[in-house]
């Protein structure tokens, strides 16, 4: 447990780094960035750290309407700019001699719409919902189970 814990801590710092390296470059310096720069950047970072050895997956550096598609890759030379006044998610894996991570952050460099709060805030409180659920029934013995309309109840309300 000790190396899970300690990768994913180096992991989350490589993250720390590329989220502000990424605002800073669209919001203060206002450089046009494409999806796959952006992931190049954050690997690069990545592979600084400790027992790092690569990727578990190829990061997914999404903006606008690309963030919706399951499993998307940018392909270098051909993806969008990201823009900061759409949506960009960000999921990435990586092996450490000590661990794997999997992260997954979605963010709005500009004013979000109202549509997307209101989406945002919802899939916030489903995720809240299973956290709850999670911490009340599991246990050694019984693991956690849900059915797919416990943790998506807030969507539909």
């Amino acid at each position: 447990m000790e190396g899970i814990n300690a990768c994913h801590i180096r992991d989350g710092a490589a993250l720390i780094d590329f989220l502000a390296w990424l605002e800073n470059k669209l919001t203060v310096e206002k450089e046009v960035l494409d999806e796959a720069v952006a992931a190049d950047k954050l690997e690069e970072l990545r592979s600084k750290h400790k027992y790092h050895v690569g990727p578990s997956f190829d990061i997914i550096s999404s903006t606008g309407a690309n963030a919706a598609v399951i499993h998307y890759s940018p392909i270098r030379g051909n993806c969008p700019i990201i823009d900061p006044n759409t949506v960009y998610l960000c999921d990435f894996s990586a092996q450490y001699f000590d661990g794997t991570t999997d992260i997954t952050r979605t963010l709005h460099f500009g004013k979000p719409k109202e549509m997307e709060r209101k989406v945002y805030t919802l899939v916030l409180k489903a995720l809240l919902q299973i956290s709850s659920d999670a911490s009340q029934v599991h246990t050694p013995l019984r693991p956690i189970t849900f059915s797919n309309s416990i943790p998506t109840r807030p969507l539909f309300a």
